[in-house]
């Protein structure tokens, strides 16, 4: 991927904005939780309804810029990405011109035709995905660890306990997805391969009347890309369900811990409230990374 950075030369502003207007909107989203813990202290336990409207005002202004900010990163990231995927597309197909005819054999037509649309595709998503994620991910998680342990350093333990946890399964499921996608890549080929032999070929295989058995050829392929996609279906779908049973287990102790620290007078009903918050936003940080 960093040897494809040469072809970002032309968007180096759109690279640099982008994640500096991406980090001013995780600053704000990680700053919410704090305001949050003032209103429930400080207005709800009070019955201030003065200070909980005027705090709840600038929680909204603050919402409204880090979207704004949002937005200005994507428009940053669509036209870095965009851009980006336009001079590899044109790079690439002025190398597939130069090839000899040995070559070009040797990769296969279908196989081209993949690499020059599906897969350059997927690096202009990577691409933007990196622009609006690369700086905004691990800020969250830094972020909300250390906000967390502002609030309290001993409940911060369970959440130190959990993040092994955390990675151990992302790890996992990267792990075996990626081999996963692979195979898709090679049976992607195989099927745009057979695909092209039938379309062009029509009317040899309609004058030796082949026709059940190319299509027995096709079901064929296409049935061995179905059971892949459906296994990298079946791996990725184990994230979600996996990390929010730990997500909820912590909480749960936090919860089971934090009352005892209320009752102790060492914590605020807000604070705990804002610790959750700070779990679940490294939580989904850490799910947008295993996505990148």
């Amino acid at each position: 991927m960093f040897k494809l950075a040469i072809f970002l030369k032309n968007y180096k502003l759109e690279c640099l904005l982008g994640p500096v207007f991406k980090l001013f909107e995780a600053i704000l989203e990680l700053l919410l939780p704090t305001m949050m813990v003032f209103v429930i202290n400080n207005g709800v336990a009070k019955q201030d309804w003065e200070y909980v409207l005027r705090m709840g005002g600038w929680m909204l202004a603050m919402s409204v810029l880090g979207f704004g900010c949002s937005m200005v990163c994507q428009y940053f990231a669509a036209r870095a990405s965009q851009g980006f995927g336009t001079i590899v597309r044109n790079t690439v197909f002025r190398h597939i011109s130069s090839l000899s005819h040995a070559e070009l054999d040797s990769f296969g037509t279908s196989s081209l035709s993949n690499r020059l649309i599906n897969d350059i595709n997927q690096l202009q998503l990577a691409v933007a995905m990196l622009i609006r994620l690369v700086v905004r991910t691990p800020f969250i998680c830094l972020g909300a660890v250390a906000m967390a342990m502002m609030l309290d350093l001993q409940l911060s333990l369970l959440l130190w306990g959990a993040m092994p946890v955390f990675v151990l399964i992302l790890w996992l499921i990267v792990r075996r997805s990626s081999v996963l996608y692979r195979f898709y890549q090679k049976r992607l080929d195989k099927i745009a391969a057979v695909l092209r032999e039938n379309l062009s070929g029509v009317r040899v295989i309609r004058a030796f009347a082949t026709k059940e058995r190319e299509k027995k050829r096709f079901f064929a392929v296409n049935n061995e890309l179905t059971e892949n996609a459906l296994a990298i279906g079946r791996v990725s779908a184990l994230l979600n369900p996996l990390t929010t049973f730990v997500m909820n287990a912590v909480i749960v102790l936090i919860l089971w811990q934090g009352s005892n620290h209320i009752d102790a007078g060492r914590l605020a009903r807000g604070e705990i409230i804002a610790y959750t918050n700070y779990i679940t936003k490294i939580l989904l940080a850490l799910i947008v990374l295993s996505n990148i």
